[in-house]
């Protein structure tokens, strides 16, 4: 494996394709974009290239969408490296792909979908990818996703154990262990939330932790949160701190452990 290899020049991968080589091309191409009409990659002898024709129309590689020329690319390239080493179809190959940013420039219906064309026409290749888009979960079973998490000047953190992404919203993932936001409105208020749970691990009775608490309630964000009255308002406390203490922790596990059952216990009691 050579990292300072570049990607095949599609175009150039797309000019020297027999017939039959083209025609494949194309028809797995439509079962990537499942595309509404038939593409066709069509070579154009006066100007001895190949166009793709769909749509009612021809374009050429470069006239193409960020979005369709990355998964083109992608898709050219594995194939000429299976080639290379023998292989006569996608079907076929059985290396190791490694992708980073999958999703990139791609329509979030096309980034919902990617994992799942790739397996259905790469079936015996394995793909390793990175990704910082939530679409492209989709499709992924719990025990194919890691994150790596990278805190200062501190080692690279594996969190392996997830909670299942099925039938999380976009919104969930972005705020879940996979993501880690604290909020998916603006970035300030992602700060702010970051080091309020950070004060409220350590000193939550710091007059820092108090006047960011403060400024979060005068912003309205904490109506939801720390509730209205003195009894919502110590039941959230004790949930946001254990939150803070456990944030690479399912919240499904936190629902369950008996440390916060305890610990709204006791709060009931003394409220």
């Amino acid at each position: 494996f050579n990292h300072f290899s570049p990607l095949s020049d599609s175009q150039d991968v797309l000019n020297n394709l027999s017939e039959s080589e083209r025609f494949y091309a194309a028809r797995c191409l439509s079962n990537l974009f499942e595309l509404d009409s038939k593409l066709s990659l069509v070579r154009r002898k006066d100007r001895n290239d190949v166009v793709f024709e769909f749509s009612g129309r021809n374009s050429t590689y470069n006239q193409l969408s960020d979005g369709f020329k990355s998964i083109v690319t992608l898709f050219l390239d594995i194939l000429t490296t299976a080639k290379m080493f023998g292989f006569e179809s996608a079907e076929q190959f059985n290396g190791i792909v490694l992708i980073d940013e999958l999703g990139t420039h791609l329509h979030p219906k096309w980034r919902i979908k990617i994992v799942r064309e790739l397996r259905s026409i790469f079936t015996h290749a394995q793909f390793i990818c990175t990704t910082h888009e939530p679409l492209c979960l989709r499709g992924l079973n719990s025990d194919e996703i890691v994150v790596l998490k990278k805190e200062g000047n501190k080692s690279v953190k594996i969190i392996s154990e997830l909670p299942k992404t099925e039938g999380m919203s976009c919104e969930q993932l972005l705020t879940s262990v996979h993501f880690g936001l604290h909020s998916t409105t603006d970035l300030e208020l992602n700060y702010k939330f970051a080091r309020y749970y950070e004060l409220l691990a350590g000193d939550s009775e710091s007059d820092e932790c108090k006047a960011i608490e403060s400024e979060l309630s005068e912003m309205g964000v904490l109506r939801g949160i720390l509730g209205g009255t003195r009894r919502e308002q110590l039941v959230y406390r004790a949930i946001d701190k254990l939150i803070a203490q456990s944030e690479s922790t399912d919240i499904e596990e936190l629902i369950d452990s008996s440390t916060l059952t305890d610990e709204l216990s006791a709060l009931w009691k003394i409220s």
